[in-house]
């Protein structure tokens, strides 16, 4: 291999490196909380947490390494143009396709590494993954049980608890409801209990102490039997609850070997022609007069299902191979690129790449969706993307070889800047911008002229020209991540359509809900990379050289950035205040009505509603009419409870409805606890006063980043006036004002960071801005944990990562070299 192979090899290594551990830590940021959540406050191992990491990782990098191999490609070959070091080579007598070679290589080595994490390594890990899941779920059940939520995640049971610590086993006031397949309710109430698992067995017990047992037969609902215990041990999880809960978690195509899908292609073509032999047999011997309509078509949508499956299946395998070659891709079309953006700079090239990452994806998800269909075969509806992108990037190649422009190309470029030109001559016209078509060297002599006299007025030419670099990348980043985040979150729910053929509309609309949620994790990020590319660009330029000889402070110099970062933690909570609960809210509702076909939890039919009341009472409901003009509910229980957690009286009513304050109950069955034992009474109508209503049953408790501050504020007060913890919502209201000022408190540390680092290069810089936001984040959730347990106090668990970087910003900023 000659010298300049290897020279482009090592030149586009670095952003391939940086690339891929940008894209895995933004995605991984996600979870942060979650993951400490599970460390801290759960009691699940940090090893099995980053166990569960590594095999999450696969499918990542599948998504990752082909777009790291465009933006490295990309890069590259921009600076090399801009850098006139292609012009170079070109004198010499080196051609573009010589220059391309090893941009190929890098391709052809990315494709091969990318087909074996696709074929092999990703199957595997995605099984695993789930098995993993399921062994936490088995082996560390409290996990999943939160004090005051009833959890339902258990088959036939519900386990709802008063009050719990998470560093201790120990629970108060456990309540379980047990539901058997003959109709026959089992409730148990306990004044403590803990839960332990046996992994041999595969099973969970929740052990109960001082409590009591309530049988409450379907079939003769005038048997009441109540029994007494000091210690029992109930199995929430049996073997056989496993291993049904196993098979509800089938293989899905991602999870499949190339052996494996294979044979669920024949197995599919089977059903598909069994279905349609019976469908079409059916037909024949279809009578409309004896209403056989309805079976027919029955017997149409099974046909049509077990033929998306199949489709879906193909189009699978299909996938596992084009995906990985749009490495290959990628890296032809980046050479052409970079030479026809010489006039980019590298932040430009990040953006051009992103674009055309996307369009890639899109060509991708909507062959997908078309190939599911039968629309388009599964051949041509997942290599038409690499088809077409080849195709353009080989054109390209060929114009840009032969000193040409296509002519599109230079029709677009002329639109583009005569655009750019007139909007600039608007801002000039109006104010807006001073001085700014001056160039740039020009501006900065003058503003170091004019800051040399130790005046302090703000903004000066110095200052707009800052804010515009600043400006200019942070778009660039912002785009870029976004687009890496609503990439993932979509394919996150494509199995989701696929499995309910929910079509690409509501996947992409929840995409676009969730998108104010991302831009305001993004923003923090963004200011710390753009902060720190900025100064780092400075720094390579002299421009800070020039500016310190002037008299100018590197404080006074990163103003701009620092009163950019402020506003940009100002918009940050505007936008978590005004536009994420709703956009969260109404994401929440397409996921489950639009995309997964379900109902809201608070309307579902025939479905158990639990809710915790005043005055010791639990509420079962099993369906609620909210449309009526008097909501009527089917099957209404109310649990009555003691101070010491004893159920004093169980109230269950064929029918109920709400009217002028006060609820009329039918066909009552009213159990009783007496000095003398249980006693049962059948009551025909009843007439009650509860300082519950049908709203209360019918809202579902809200979620933190589903509320604004008032919001949030006004429900911590109503969960101090039932007497519910609250400990966790305070944590969360103060990090509604905490996390929003990372912006400006992280851009007190880039500055001068960016500055330190402007002579190890660009790289450097960004991968100082990637550990810093990997720690800062990190720290940030562990405190954010050990505020949602009460540990300790929630105002220092919301700031205590802001105060500790604040002040380490402080003193880097302060101390910083002028």
């Amino acid at each position: 291999m000659r010298k300049l192979d290897i020279y482009i090899l090592r030149q586009m290594a670095g952003p391939f490196g940086l690339c891929l551990s940008l894209i895995t830590m933004i995605l991984i940021m996600r979870q942060t909380l979650r993951l400490m959540e599970m460390i801290i406050n759960k009691g699940i191992p940090a090893l099995s947490v980053v166990q569960l990491l590594i095999y999450l990782l696969p499918s990542l990098l599948v998504l990752s390494i082909p777009m790291a191999v465009l933006v490295s490609t990309l890069m590259t070959f921009t600076r090399m143009s801009s850098d006139s070091e292609i012009v170079a080579m070109k004198a010499t007598g080196i051609s573009l396709f010589r220059m391309q070679r090893p941009a190929l290589i890098f391709g052809l080595a990315a494709w091969i590494v990318s087909s074996l994490i696709m074929i092999y390594f990703l199957p595997f890990a995605n099984r695993s993954a789930k098995k993993m899941i399921f062994e936490m779920a088995t082996k560390h059940a409290d996990a999943i049980i939160e004090p005051r939520v009833f959890c339902d995640r258990f088959k036939d049971v519900v386990v709802y608890i008063d009050e719990k610590l998470p560093d201790e086993a120990i629970m108060q006031g456990v309540f379980v409801s047990h539901l058997s397949e003959n109709g026959d309710l089992r409730i148990m109430v306990a004044s403590r209990g803990m839960l332990f698992s046996d992994e041999e067995k595969q099973q969970s017990f929740l052990r109960l102490e001082n409590g009591s047992v309530h049988e409450l037969p379907r079939s003769h609902a005038e048997r009441y039997s109540v029994s007494s215990f000091s210690t029992q041990d109930y199995p929430i999880l049996t073997e056989f609850s496993a291993k049904k809960m196993k098979k509800k978690i089938p293989k899905s195509y991602r999870e499949m070997t190339l052996q494996e899908l294979d044979q669920q292609i024949e197995r599919r073509l089977v059903k598909v022609h069994a279905t349609k032999a019976a469908y079409e047999k059916a037909k024949r011997k279809a009578n409309p007069k004896k209403g056989d309509d309805k079976g027919i078509a029955g017997l149409k949508r099974s046909h049509e299902y077990e033929k998306f499956l199949y489709n879906s299946s193909r189009v699978e395998l299909q996938k596992k191979f084009s995906l990985p070659f749009a490495c290959v891709i990628f890296a032809l079309l980046g050479v052409p690129l970079g030479v026809f953006g010489r006039r980019l700079k590298q932040t430009g090239s990040l953006g051009s790449s992103l674009f055309f990452f996307l369009i890639y994806y899109v060509l991708l998800s909507t062959g997908e969706d078309m190939g599911d269909n039968g629309h388009l075969h599964p051949i041509l509806a997942m290599w038409f993307p690499n088809v077409a992108l080849g195709l353009f990037a080989s054109a390209l190649l060929y114009y840009s070889a032969h000193e040409r422009k296509p002519r599109i190309w230079i029709i677009l470029s002329d639109l583009a800047f005569s655009f750019f030109q007139r909007t600039k001559a608007l801002l000039l016209r109006t104010g807006a911008v001073r001085q700014f078509g001056r160039p740039w060297a020009t501006s900065l002599k003058m503003a170091s002229e004019r800051l040399g006299s130790n005046r302090i007025g703000f903004p000066k030419l110095l200052d707009r020209y800052v804010a515009s670099q600043f400006i200019r990348i942070f778009w660039i980043v912002v785009v870029g991540l976004g687009t890496v985040f609503c990439l993932v979150q979509f394919f996150e729910v494509l199995d989701d359509v696929m499995e309910h053929k929910s079509g690409l509309y509501p996947a992409l609309k929840y995409v676009l809900l969730s998108l104010p949620q991302l831009l305001f994790w993004l923003v923090p990020v963004a200011v710390l990379i753009t902060a720190m590319m900025t100064m780092n660009i400075m720094t390579r330029s002299n421009e800070t050289t020039v500016l310190l000889a002037g008299g100018t402070s590197l404080q006074r110099a990163s103003m701009a950035i620092v009163i950019l970062a402020f506003l940009s933690s100002l918009v940050a909570f505007t936008l978590n205040e005004y536009i994420v609960p709703y956009t969260n809210k109404e994401a929440e509702r397409v996921k489950h009505e639009e995309i997964n076909k379900r109902k809201r939890k608070s309307k579902f039919a025939k479905h158990k509603i639990w809710y915790r009341g005043a005055h010791n009472r639990i509420y079962n409901i099993e369906y609620i009419d909210q449309n009526a003009q008097n909501a009527l509910i089917q099957g209404f229980t109310i649990f009555e409870f003691t101070d010491d957690f004893h159920i004093k009286q169980i109230l269950r009513a064929e029918r109920a409805y709400f009217a002028d304050g006060n609820w009329f109950l039918e066909n009552v069955d009213f159990k009783q606890i007496t000095d003398k034992g249980p006693r049962s009474e059948l009551i025909e109508r009843m007439v009650i006063k509860l300082d519950e209503t049908p709203a209360d049953f019918i809202k579902s408790r809200p979620r933190p980043d589903e509320m604004s501050y008032d919001e949030l504020r006004s429900y911590i007060e109503d969960l101090k006036s039932a007497g519910y913890s609250y400990q966790k919502y305070q944590t969360d209201l103060m990090n509604k004002m905490a996390l929003p000022a990372i912006a400006f408190i992280i851009a007190l540390i880039a500055v001068p960071l960016g500055a330190r680092s402007g002579k190890s290069g660009k790289l450097v810089g960004l991968g100082g801005a990637i550990a810093i936001a990997g720690v800062f984040f990190v720290v940030h959730s562990s405190f954010i944990s050990f505020g949602h347990s009460g540990r300790i106090p929630y105002f220092l668990a919301a700031w205590a990562a802001n105060i500790l970087f604040g002040v380490g910003g402080l003193f880097l900023f302060s101390h910083a070299r002028t």
